[in-house]
């Protein structure tokens, strides 16, 4: 799960940054491009890369109809009846509907590993675990700001100032992500143990799919939700602005997606 996170934050980040005169180049590149958030935390071999590829291309030709019913319940959203507990309801279940079927295509891959690539494989799983060790010793205030910014802009001093004084959740929600992901790389050690390749890839995908946990990870967020509740009525009307305008932004990728894959259906 470590991994696909960090698959649907790099296209998010295509999504809503990159410019719509780019729309062209990475919509027909998209299946390569989430094989690069692989190769990331994989390492994997060309052929090895190529048949990623291959699968996310399938599997994103195959889900125009899901891709259609998020962009509808992404128009439905409004400023105005912005919950952000509904709202993470709400779009959670598309990360419960994609993330089996990612696991899938991750699982035999990693299945095929030799004990020295398994190895290499926790070492960057372990490397990746520091990262998140510092952010639960440090309060990275400057670091969730931003992300508050990608969304809303520049915020107020006030505002940083809240979300300062709340850092202590996000430390939390890190202590939690840092237990799974131990618990994760341990069981993944023993699944490493299995000799034959085709039990070794049913049990790592059983596992990666038993982390799919919609009911868990919305409780665990609740505190850091109603952070942003609570952050919502002090925002400028600039800053409303700039949710409607992201809200826009991704609504048009959305458009464009499909329009681009349901010809490749024909």
């Amino acid at each position: 799960m470590f991994i696909l996170k960090n698959i649907f934050r790099l296209v998010l980040l295509f999504l809503v940054l990159t410019g719509c005169s780019l729309k062209s180049l990475v919509i027909p590149n998209l299946a390569y491009i989430m094989t690069e958030g692989v190769d990331k935390k994989l390492d994997l071999y060309y052929s090895e890369e190529k048949i990623v590829q291959s699968d996310l291309e399938e599997l994103l030709k195959s889900e125009v109809t899901t891709v259609e019913d998020l962009k509808k319940n992404l128009s439905e959203l409004t400023f105005e009846n912005f919950d952000p507990e509904l709202v993470a309801r709400k779009f959670s279940k598309y990360y419960a509907y994609f993330a089996p079927k990612l696991n899938r295509i991750l699982s035999k891959q990693m299945a095929k590993f030799t004990p020295e690539r398994q190895v290499e494989l926790l070492a960057i799983a372990i490397d990746d675990n520091k990262t998140i060790e510092n952010r639960i010793k440090k309060k990275r205030t400057d670091e969730i700001v931003k992300r508050y910014e990608f969304i809303f802009g520049e915020m107020s001093k006030e505002q940083v100032k809240m979300i300062d004084k709340n850092m202590h959740l996000y430390q939390e929600l890190n202590k939690k992500r840092l237990a799974r992901r131990l618990a994760i790389q341990a069981e993944l050690k023993v699944i490493f143990k299995e000799e034959k390749q085709e039990l070794r890839q049913k049990r790592i995908e059983s596992l990666f799919n038993s982390q799919i946990d919609i009911e868990k990870g919305l409780k665990d967020f609740s505190p850091v939700l109603k952070l942003v509740k609570s952050i919502l009525p002090t925002l400028s009307k600039e800053q409303v602005k700039s949710f409607k305008s992201k809200q826009l932004i991704a609504d048009d990728w959305l458009k464009a997606f499909i329009e681009y894959y349901t010809k490749q259906k024909e």
